[in-house]
């Protein structure tokens, strides 16, 4: 009896929560929490930093993205390939003890990435550091290894393309060089196309077609207009589930303007959401279910009128319940169970008219609920289980004339069941268990 899915545009979000239908409602996990926890993240011991390998196929980044490389003061002073290591030199990535999901530890047999002719190298990754500060900081590419200049480093001597730094196409395709080694791409399970030489449009999770975006001849791009300087944007990036992302999404993420459909589901995503997503104004499904985000969800997602679809579900979410879901007057389905999101639901969320699917299972979440429901709300799936509401029960609920699915287990709520619950034609399931009501059963109608 699961709910449909809302309609954009035949795209189907391809890890929708399981609605389960016997107490406790909880969205199942494709692994134990004990498995996730159990694999270790590196970091690299010593001094040396990773950079990008210029001995690796662009075509083939799989096979070693990183190495030893100098730092940018170096490849100015140097007019000779150095390295900073020799071949039966090895580099032991060890895995520190840490609260935060870790990975596997794994060993790199560094290569030099030093250029034949250290100037004009240089040169040119100066002036793409100049372009890209902007956008990224200055200070950020002090670090080299950083992905950053990482990224920098790859678009400046390995990518085939050897885009100009006034080239409209820079900034993107920089950003996408960036988000591969913020996510450590080089231990991803699907990683087609990435850093190849071919258009990032057809790079593995951006191929493809969302509601508005992609199709024949641009991949998963907006087709560029015939005004000079247009290019063809990325409007989708859905890396799946499972596929072994590891680290903090970077901020730089948010001048993708046109982005529609996101999806990066049960991985390894850290850290809070950047407050730049907000700059996604034609966004309508966002999914990052089964990851370990902590935070609040972007305040500057308010008034997004494309956005249908949210599952942050299976996160650590812990602040107080983001006041900026109720401004979304599309919203259609969320789902934002097994987190810690605290305070009370606000009343406003009953103003999201077209609003089908509220799942808040197991957070902690407090005070009444909301009582100001009508014959317009179109909520057909209310599940709130497993949190500390108390009060009694909504009268104004009665009035959703297409509720199906109610899940209120396990809360503090009191009084009786209203009578007007009789009126509910459409109710196919109701949990009130481990609750403090009293009174009797009404008679079905």
């Amino acid at each position: 009896n699961a709910a449909a899915v809302p309609d954009h545009g035949g795209e189907v979000p391809t890890s929708s929560p399981v609605m389960l239908r016997a107490m406790p409602s909880r969205a199942p996990t494709s692994m134990d929490e004990s498995d996730r926890d159990a694999i270790v993240a590196p970091s690299i011991s010593g001094s040396d930093t990773l950079t990008p390998s210029s001995n690796a196929s662009p075509d083939d980044p799989s096979n070693a993205p990183f190495s030893l490389a100098p730092s940018i003061k170096s490849l100015e002073d140097s007019s000779e390939p150095t390295s900073s290591t020799t071949d039966d030199q090895i580099l032991t990535i060890e895995a520190p003890v840490s609260d935060t999901p870790t990975k596997q530890t794994t060993t790199l047999a560094p290569t030099s990435t030093a250029p034949s002719s250290a100037g004009p190298v240089s040169a040119r990754l100066q002036a793409a550091i100049g372009k890209l500060s902007d956008l990224s900081g200055e200070d950020v590419f002090n670090d080299t290894s950083s992905p950053q200049f990482l990224a920098a480093m790859w678009i400046s001597h390995e990518d085939t393309l050897q885009l100009g730094v006034d080239d409209p196409r820079f900034e993107q395709r920089y950003i996408m060089a960036l988000f591969y080694y913020a996510m450590d791409g080089n231990n991803w399970n699907q990683k087609q196309g990435w850093l190849s030489g071919e258009s990032e449009c057809y790079w593995f999770g951006i191929d493809g077609n969302a509601r508005g975006c992609g199709g024949d001849g641009v991949g998963g791009c907006i087709a560029r207009g015939d005004f000079v300087g247009d290019y063809d944007k990325i409007c989708r990036l859905d890396m799946g589930r499972l596929n072994n992302l590891y680290g903090n999404l970077p901020s730089e993420l948010g001048s993708l303007t046109e982005m529609r459909y996101f999806e990066i589901q049960d991985d390894y995503i850290l850290g809070t959401l950047p407050q730049s997503l907000g700059n996604w104004k034609q966004l309508h499904t966002f999914l990052i279910g089964g990851n370990y985000i902590s935070g609040g969800f972007p305040s500057t997602f308010e008034g997004n009128e494309m956005l249908g679809t949210i599952f942050i579900d299976r996160n650590r979410f812990n602040s107080t319940f983001p006041n900026v879901f109720s401004t979304l007057k599309n919203l259609e389905w969320l789902d934002a169970e097994q987190n810690g999101f605290k305070g009370s639901l606000p009343a406003s969320i009953t103003s999201l008219k077209r609003l089908r699917i509220l799942n808040l299972n197991d957070n902690s979440l407090t005070g009444h609920l909301p009582d100001e429901w009508d014959e317009d709300n179109l909520i057909e799936d209310f599940e709130v289980a497993d949190n500390d509401f108390e009060g009694p029960l909504p009268h104004t609920l009665a009035s959703a004339r297409f509720l199906k699915d109610i899940h209120l287990s396990r809360n503090q709520l009191t009084g009786s069941l209203p009578t007007s619950y009789n009126n509910l034609g459409s109710l196919e399931e109701l949990y009130l268990d481990g609750n403090q009501f009293t009174g009797e059963l009404p008679q079905a109608a």
